[in-house]
């Protein structure tokens, strides 16, 4: 059983603290396998930036979040900003379930909440609850007991040709299928295959991108979300096909570290982080800049992409 009251887990490191609670509805006592329940995650932290959370969290097989349902509020009390991210989870095991620590990030600095026990009990009730957490052989009995209201049915015998007629239809198409296969490999076999086109470059899709993304005019209706989303997902994956990584489920930080160790010439990386750290205050803190800034980022982006872009060999030219 869990009540709304309970105590507070939290830790802190290099002025990020962070703490974390549980938030069960007023008037409702009991956690249930596959009941949402509410879990909140504060982060104190000097004015300045954003504690980022990550998403989607590792919390193991127990409990999972639905991520559609996540709320992130920001607010300042004197000198210090706070970030709060209200979860909605959903247990999938009965007992004592550990919810992990959560790590936040608020640019270098890291902070994790400390690991929370709930306790959480089975939709089942009465004679089901009896039957599911019985041993086998009282389970059984259990369960005769449940269905000996019902009269036993009676078996009627008839001569039933179906499973004759259903396995001479599916050796009938099996051979169908056979053959139709033989004569396609035999066609496929007789025509050399055409070469596969070469890759496109990586600053082509991303050019390509960035001038889609500029007429379709998000900043002119007021839609800064989407445009700062779209552009972030542009400079993610020009660097991952420019420099071959995965770059798209990567931190900013983690992202700008394997570039910092990659041979990257022309990249102005404190360009490209303001860009991608800029985008995640717009998607996550909701901050909205002016359409001017928008238009001179896009800009700026466009730069980035051709300073660094895969310089043409003389040959190819020829």
């Amino acid at each position: 059983m869990i009540l709304a009251a309970l105590p507070t887990a939290a830790n802190a490191a290099g002025g990020l603290e962070v703490e974390a609670d549980f938030a069960i509805e007023e008037g409702r006592e009991v956690v249930k396998i596959g009941e949402p329940f509410k879990f909140v995650v504060i982060a104190k932290h000097p004015p300045g930036g954003i504690a980022l959370l990550p998403s989607p969290l590792d919390l193991g097989s127990a409990v999972e979040e639905r991520a559609s349902a996540r709320q992130h509020l920001r607010n300042v009390e004197g000198d210090v900003e706070i970030d709060r991210y209200e979860l909605e989870l959903i247990a999938f095991d009965r007992g004592l379930v550990t919810i992990p620590s959560i790590p936040l990030a608020l640019g270098a600095t890291t902070a994790a909440t400390a690991p929370m026990e709930l306790t959480i009990e089975s939709g089942f009730e009465g004679e089901e609850l009896a039957a599911v957490s019985s041993t086998e052989a009282e389970a059984m009995q259990a369960l005769e007991t449940l269905v000996a209201q019902n009269p036993p049915p009676q078996a009627v015998m008839v001569d039933d040709w179906t499973l004759f007629w259903v396995l001479g239809a599916v050796l009938l198409l099996g051979l169908v299928l056979w053959a139709a296969r033989v004569v396609a490999k035999r066609r496929e076999a007789a025509k050399p295959a055409p070469p596969p086109p070469p890759p496109r470059p990586a600053h082509e899709i991303a050019l390509e991108a960035l001038s889609a993304l500029r007429s379709a005019a998000h900043l002119e209706r007021g839609d800064h979300k989407t445009f700062y989303t779209e552009l972030s997902a542009i400079l993610r994956a020009y660097a991952g096909g420019r420099w071959s990584f995965d770059s798209l489920d990567l931190t900013v930080d983690e992202l700008i570290d394997i570039l910092r160790a990659r041979k990257t010439d022309g990249l102005d990386l404190d360009k490209m982080t303001h860009l991608l750290r800029l985008a995640d205050e717009v998607k996550y803190a909701k901050f909205v800049p002016s359409p001017k800034d928008g238009e001179v980022l896009l800009d700026d982006a466009v730069g980035l992409v051709n300073a660094t872009r895969t310089q043409q060999r003389p040959e190819a030219e020829a």
